[in-house]
C-alpha cells in the first residue's frame, strides 16, 4: 500500500508583455467620357482622352502611342493620371517617353489577363482649354511577330478636382471608384504587318508643287521595310501617278521622240539639268499607262490615267530597308494614253519621261486649287506565314500635292510675342513662287495683322491715335511698300495690301515687312486691355494674282489665281517655383535659434532634392519656412494672377509670417490667410486696370510663409501631402492657365522612450544592487526596499532626423496598496547614464519639488487609468522635472538613461505570501522644436493619466516592479509499524497496521500569519486514531508545546493558529502535529491499492480575511 505525502504549491513570479506601437507621419515633398464612380445626371463631358496609335506596324517592331487629355469644361483638372493597358504580350520601352519629364510609367501585369499595364499618375493639371499628353513606345511581344493579327489597346485617364487626392487605378488599368472625379476611355488597334511602304516628295512646302517638269521637279521617296521576324521576298511596288503628274525616272533621260521635240518651243529636254539620284534611283522594271485601274489591296483609285510604274526589289531580310527614289513633275498637259507614233511598251520604260502622250487638259491652276494624290503600293511573300495561310503579304501609301502656279508662303521671326521693349518687333516674311509655265501680274497680297500688333515702316503711323510705340521709324520699311492699311476699329486687325508684284516665270519674290508687339489691345472687348501670356496670334496673308502663260504653249489669256499662307507667334508663360528651407542639423543645446524665414540667413532656401533627409526631417511643433517665388514672363503682363499655397496636411499657418522679399516687385493686392488648418493662402496680384489685375512684364512675386508641424491627426490621409503652390492666370479670351510646383518633407515620429523599473536593492535579506528590470526579490516585515526606474531615449534606427532629445519628463508610479506615501523616502536620481543602465548606480538627491508622493485625498492627488491601479486607494508618485530644462541637467539625449531610485519601508506586520507590486509609467515629456525656447509635448499611448488619452502621439511606455514576502512551507514525513519483506517501506502497510503522519508548517522570520490552518485529512482506508501537536522556535524538531492561542482538533488532527500570529524573530519557526492512523479492514483495501492523503496549510491576508 503505497502513501503519498504532497506539498502546497507555491506562488510563481508573473510574467510581462510590453507592446510599443510606433507612430509615424510622412509627407512627400497634365473622346469618351466614362461613367464616374457614382451615376451622376447627364453633364457635358469634363475630360477628353484621344489616343493615337500606328495603324500597321511591322512584325517584330516598336510601336508608338501617344495619349492626350483635353479639358472642355470651365474649371480646372488637378493631378491628371493615366493608364495604358497594353496587348497581351506588349512591353513598355523604359526611357521612351516623351516629354521625358513625364518619365517612365509604373509598370505592373494584370494577374488575370497576364497584359503590362502602364500607369502615369499626378502628370499635371489641366486648365480649359488647354491639354497634357504623354507619348511612348512599346515591343509587341509574340503577338506582335505574327502577321494579320490586330493588337487592341485601351487606355484611360482620369482627374481629380481635389488637389489633394490623386486618381488611381486598379489592377487592369481601370480608375478606381472614389479616387476620381472625372475619367474618360479610349482605344486603339494595330495591325502586325510584314511589309510597310512610306512615301515623300520634296520642293513642296505645305503640299504646294510649281507647274514645270523642267525647273520645277520634285523627288519622291518611297520607303520599303521589312518586318524584323523573316524574309519577305520577291517584293514589288507599284506607284500610279495621276495624269498630272509626269513620271520622270531619275531625271536624267527623256523618251520623247523624235529626239527634236520639246514641250514647247524654246523648252529644253527632259532631265536637263541632269539630275543625281544615286543609287537608290532604281530603274523600274515596266512604266505604263494605264487608265481606271481595278482596286488593289484594298485601294479604289478614282478614275482617270495614271502612269503606272513598278520596280522589283527581290528580297528583303529581316529588318531590311530599301528606298526607292524618282522624280516626276507636273507638265503643261496631262498625260493620255493617246501617242503621238508608237506607245512604247511597258517593259522598255520609256513611256516614262515621254510627252508624246501629253495631250489632256491643261494642268493650269484656276481659281480653285487642284490636287494630285499618287498611289504606292508594296507586294511580297512573306516566308514566315502560316502552313496553309496566304503569304501574300501588301502595304499601300499616298501623297498628295496640290497644282501651283503661283505659291506664297509665309514666317515670322522671333517665334515667341514679346512686348518687351528690346524684342518687340516682329518680321514677318511672305515668299512668292512662280511656276515654269507662267509669269505672275497684279500680284496682290493682303494680309491681315490681327489686334496686338501695329505695322511699322513707310511714313505713316497706322494705329489709331498714333500711340509713340507704332510710330514709322520704329521698324525697318517694308521690302514691297503698302498700297495701303487700313485699320479694322471692330476687330483692331489692319488690313494691308501690298503693291501689286509681278514675277516672271520660274520666279521667287520675298516680301518682309515688321511689326510691333504690342502690349494693349485697341479693339472688342479687350479694348485697351494688355496682350497678355497665354495668348495666341495668327496672322494670315492672301494672294490674287493673274498668270499669263509664257509664249508657245499653247496656253492662252489670263488666269486669276490665290493662295493662303499664315504664321502663327505664341507667348511664354509665367513659371513657379517653390523651396523650402532645411531644419538645422545641429541645433545648439541651450534653445534652437528662432527660425528665420528670411532669404538673406542661413540656412540658404532649396529644393527638397538639394538636402539630406534629416535636414527634410521636421519635428512635432516645428516651424517650416516656405518660400514661393513667380518669375512672371520678362515679355508680356500676364492677366489675372491668383496664387494659391494649399498647406501641408497635419500644420497650421503662422499668424502674420507672410513676408515678401527683396526680390518681390509684384503688386500683393491682397492675401487671404487660410480659416482653419491646414488650409489654403491665397495671393492676388498684380495691378488694376480697366476691373483686371495684371502683373508687368518681368516682375517676380517671391514671398516667404511659414507653418506649425502639428501632432499627426488620425484617420485617412489625402494622396498629397506636402505644400502644393498653384498659379491660376487667364489669357484674354478667359481661358484659365494652371501652373503647379510642390515641396515635401517628413515628420519625425516621437522620441522613442522606454521605462523599465526594478528593484536596486532591499535591506532585510539583504539584497543587491541588482540590474535594471530585477523583479520579485523577497523582503520580510519592516525591510526597506529600494525601486529603481531606468527611463531612457532609445532612439530610432533608419529615421534620420527622428533622434532628438527629450526633457521636461513627467513620469508616475503607483504604489502598492497598502503602502502610502508614509513609507516612502530618499528620492534620488542618477542622469546622463549609458544605456542599457548600469547596474550599480551613482545617485544624488533630487532636489526638492521635482519629486512629489500624495495619498488619496490629498490636494492634487491625480486619478490614475484602471489598467494602471486604483487612485482612490493607492498612492501615486509624480516626478515632474523642469522644463525647457536650457542647462540639460535632466535631459536625455539619444541613447542616455535617467535613473531614478526611492526607498519603500513595508509594513510592521506583513502576512506571509504577500505581493507588493507598483507600477510606473512616462506620463508626458517634451523635446525643442525649432523656434526658441519652444517645445513640443508628446504623451505615450495606453497613458497612465486618463486625461491624455486625447492627446497620445507616441508609443506606450510602462513598466511595473514588485516585491514578495515568503510563503509558509507545508512538510509530511510517514513511518509504518511493520519492517518486514515487502512491507519494509515507509510508503507501505498492510490491514492494521498502523502510521504515524508527522505534519509540519514553518512559518518564516519577521512575517505574520492570519487565521492559519494546519490540516491533514484520512483518506477512504485508513482510520484516524490519534493527533498531537507541538512548537519549535528554532524552525526544526524536537517540538515542544504550542504557544497559547493555538488549538489541536483531536478528532481529525487540525491545528488552528490564532486570527493573529506573528513570527518577530528572525529565525524561522516550525508548528507540527503528529497523526496516527491504522489501516482498516475496508475490502477495498487490497494488495497495491493506494491510498493518498494530503496535508495542507491555509491562511489570509489580514485578520478580517483575503486569501493567501
Amino acid at each position: 500500500m503505497n502513501l503519498h505525502l504532497k506539498k502546497a504549491p507555491g506562488q510563481s513570479r508573473a510574467g510581462r508583455l510590453v507592446v510599443f506601437a510606433l507612430l509615424v507621419q510622412l509627407l512627400t515633398v497634365g473622346f469618351v467620357v466614362a461613367p464616374r464612380s457614382t451615376p451622376v445626371a447627364s453633364a457635358a463631358p469634363t475630360i477628353q482622352l484621344t489616343k493615337t496609335a500606328p495603324r500597321s506596324v511591322l512584325a517584330g517592331a516598336e510601336a508608338t502611342y501617344r495619349l492626350t487629355v483635353t479639358n472642355p469644361g470651365d474649371t480646372v483638372e488637378f493631378n491628371v493620371s493615366f493608364s495604358d493597358v497594353l496587348p497581351n504580350e506588349a512591353r513598355f520601352v523604359a526611357g521612351s517617353v516623351v516629354p521625358a519629364s513625364v518619365g517612365n510609367p509604373r509598370v505592373s501585369v494584370n494577374p488575370d489577363t497576364s497584359q503590362q499595364v502602364l500607369q502615369w499618375i499626378n502628370v499635371g493639371d489641366v486648365g480649359p482649354g488647354t491639354s497634357t499628353s504623354v507619348e511612348f513606345r512599346v515591343t509587341l511581344g509574340e503577338a506582335g511577330k505574327e502577321v494579320g493579327n490586330t493588337l487592341i489597346n485601351n487606355s484611360y485617364a482620369a482627374s481629380q478636382t481635389n488637389p489633394r487626392i490623386v486618381p488611381r487605378f486598379d489592377s487592369a488599368g481601370i480608375p478606381v471608384p472614389g479616387s476620381y472625379t472625372e475619367s474618360a476611355t479610349a482605344s486603339a488597334s494595330t495591325n502586325v504587318s510584314a511589309v510597310q511602304i512610306k512615301k515623300s516628295s520634296s520642293n513642296a512646302p505645305e503640299g504646294e508643287l510649281l507647274r514645270g517638269v523642267h525647273d520645277q521637279r520634285s523627288t519622291y521617296t518611297l520607303t520599303a521595310s521589312n518586318n524584323f521576324v523573316a524574309a519577305t521576298t520577291d517584293i514589288t511596288v507599284v506607284d500610279y501617278l495621276p495624269a498630272g503628274l509626269e513620271f520622270l525616272g531619275c531625271g536624267t533621260s527623256d523618251n520623247t521622240a523624235p529626239p527634236s521635240l520639246v514641250e514647247y518651243p524654246g523648252a529644253p529636254r527632259l532631265g536637263v539639268p541632269a539630275l543625281d539620284l544615286g543609287p537608290t534611283c532604281l530603274t523600274p522594271i515596266s512604266v505604263d499607262t494605264v487608265t481606271d485601274p481595278a482596286p488593289l489591296n484594298g485601294v479604289v483609285y478614282p478614275e482617270g490615267v495614271y502612269t503606272r510604274v513598278e520596280w522589283s526589289l527581290g528580297d528583303l531580310a529581316a529588318g531590311e530597308t530599301a528606298e526607292i527614289l524618282y522624280v516626276a513633275g507636273i507638265p503643261l498637259k496631262e498625260n493620255t494614253d493617246s501617242w503621238v507614233g508608237t506607245r512604247p511598251t511597258s517593259l522598255s520604260g520609256a513611256q516614262g519621261s515621254n510627252l508624246n502622250n501629253n495631250s489632256g487638259p491643261s494642268t493650269r491652276e484656276l481659281l480653285a486649287e487642284a490636287t494630285l494624290r499618287n498611289f504606292a503600293d508594296m507586294t511580297g511573300t512573306y516566308t514566315a506565314a502560316p502552313v496553309g495561310s496566304d503569304p501574300i503579304a501588301t502595304s499601300e501609301d499616298s501623297k498628295a500635292v496640290s497644282i501651283e502656279d503661283v505659291r506664297m508662303r509665309k514666317a515670322v521671326t522671333p517665334q515667341a510675342f514679346a512686348t518687351d521693349s528690346g524684342n518687340n518687333i516682329a518680321t514677318f516674311t511672305l515668299t512668292v513662287d512662280t511656276s515654269e509655265y507662267v509669269t505672275g501680274s497684279g500680284i496682290v497680297i493682303t494680309d491681315v495683322l490681327p489686334d496686338g500688333y501695329c505695322p511699322l515702316g513707310g511714313s505713316t503711323n497706322f494705329a489709331p491715335g498714333s500711340p509713340a510705340d507704332c510710330n514709322p521709324g520704329g521698324g525697318s520699311a517694308p521690302t514691297t511698300p503698302f498700297s495701303s492699311v487700313v485699320y479694322d476699329a471692330s476687330t483692331g486687325a489692319y488690313n494691308i495690301v501690298f503693291s501689286p508684284l509681278a514675277l516672271g516665270d520660274n520666279s521667287t519674290e520675298t516680301i518682309s515687312f515688321q511689326a510691333r508687339m504690342r502690349s494693349v489691345y485697341t479693339a472688342g472687348d479687350q479694348a485697351g486691355l494688355p496682350t497678355v501670356a497665354g495668348d495666341s496670334f495668327t496672322n494670315r496673308a492672301s494672294l490674287q494674282a493673274t498668270t499669263t502663260p509664257i509664249p508657245n504653249t499653247d496656253e492662252s489669256g489670263p488666269q486669276t489665281v490665290a493662295d493662303t499662307a499664315s504664321a502663327t507667334q505664341n507667348t511664354v508663360g509665367p513659371t513657379v517655383d517653390k523651396e523650402l528651407k532645411p531644419r538645422d542639423t545641429s541645433p545648439p543645446q541651450t534653445g534652437n535659434p528662432l527660425v528665420d524665414c528670411a532669404t538673406t540667413t542661413s540656412p540658404a532656401y532649396g529644393e527638397p532634392s538639394e538636402f539630406t533627409t534629416e535636414q527634410l526631417t521636421f519635428r512635432q511643433g516645428d516651424q517650416i519656412c516656405f518660400k514661393l517665388r513667380v518669375n512672371f514672363p520678362s515679355a508680356m503682363k500676364t492677366r489675372a494672377p491668383v496664387l494659391s499655397d494649399y498647406f501641408p496636411v497635419d500644420t497650421s499657418y503662422v499668424v502674420n509670417s507672410v513676408a515678401p522679399t527683396s526680390a518681390n516687385t509684384v503688386t500683393v493686392a491682397e492675401f487671404v490667410p487660410p480659416a482653419t488648418a491646414p488650409g489654403i493662402g491665397v495671393w492676388t496680384l498684380g495691378d488694376l486696370q480697366n476691373g483686371v489685375r495684371f502683373a508687368q512684364a518681368g516682375q517676380v512675386f517671391e514671398a516667404v510663409v511659414a507653418v506649425t508641424v502639428l501632432e499627426p491627426t488620425t484617420g485617412a490621409k489625402p494622396d498629397l501631402l506636402g505644400n502644393l503652390m498653384k498659379l491660376r492666370t487667364e489669357d484674354s479670351a478667359g481661358r484659365v492657365l494652371s501652373t503647379r510646383d510642390a515641396v515635401d518633407f517628413s515628420v519625425a515620429p516621437g522620441p522613442n522612450m522606454g521605462i523599465t523599473k526594478g528593484v536596486y536593492s532591499v535591506d532585510s535579506p539583504a539584497n543587491g544592487p541588482n540590474p535594471p528590470d530585477t523583479d520579485g526579490i523577497p523582503v520580510t516585515e519592516e525591510t526597506t526596499a529600494t525601486f529603481r526606474v531606468d527611463i531612457a531615449n532609445k532612439g530610432r534606427e533608419g529615421f534620420p532626423g527622428a533622434n532628438f532629445s527629450v526633457r521636461g519628463l513627467s513620469t508616475w508610479d503607483v504604489l502598492p496598496v497598502g503602502i502610502t506615501c508614509a513609507a516612502i523616502s530618499d528620492f534620488e536620481v542618477a542622469t546622463h547614464g549609458p544605456l542599457p543602465a548600469p547596474t550599480v548606480l551613482s545617485t544624488a538627491p533630487l532636489p526638492g519639488g521635482i519629486a512629489t508622493c500624495t495619498n488619496p485625498g490629498n490636494p492634487g492627488h491625480p486619478t490614475v487609468d484602471a489598467a494602471y491601479g486604483n487612485s482612490a486607494v493607492q498612492s501615486v508618485i509624480v516626478w515632474s522635472f523642469p522644463t525647457p530644462d536650457l542647462a540639460n541637467t535632466y535631459s536625455l539625449s539619444v541613447g542616455e538613461t535617467m535613473s531614478l531610485t526611492y526607498q519603500m519601508r513595508l509594513p510592521a506586520q506583513i502576512s506571509v505570501s504577500t505581493r507588493f507590486e507598483n507600477s510606473a509609467a512616462i506620463e508626458s515629456f517634451r523635446s525643442f522644436t525649432n523656434v526658441d525656447g519652444e517645445t513640443s509635448e508628446y504623451y505615450p499611448a495606453q497613458n497612465i493619466n486618463p486625461d491624455a488619452e486625447p492627446l497620445e502621439n507616441v508609443a506606450a511606455a510602462s513598466d511595473n516592479s514588485f516585491v514578495l514576502t515568503a510563503d509558509a512551507q507545508v512538510t509530511k514525513a510517514v513511518v509504518t509499524q511493520i519492517d518486514e519483506s515487502n512491507n519494509n517501506l515507509p510508503s507501505q502497510a498492510t490491514i492494521g497496521e498502523e502510521a504515524t503522519y508527522t505534519v509540519g508548517v514553518i512559518v518564516p522570520a519577521r512575517s505574520t500569519v492570519y487565521n492559519g490552518i494546519l490540516t491533514d485529512p484520512m483518506p477512504t482506508g485508513l482510520t484516524f486514531l490519534s493527533a498531537t501537536a507541538g512548537f519549535s522556535a528554532a524552525g526544526t524538531p524536537p517540538v515542544t508545546a504550542l504557544p497559547s492561542g493555538f488549538s489541536l482538533d483531536g478528532a481529525t488532527g487540525t491545528l488552528s493558529f490564532p486570527a493573529s500570529y506573528q513570527n518577530t524573530t528572525s529565525t524561522d519557526q516550525l508548528f507540527q502535529i503528529t497523526i496516527t492512523a491504522q489501516m482498516s479492514t475496508l475490502s477495498s483495501n487490497k494488495n497495491g491499492t493506494v491510498r493518498t492523503n494530503t496535508a495542507s496549510f491555509a491562511s489570509t491576508s489580514a485578520v478580517s480575511g483575503g486569501s493567501d
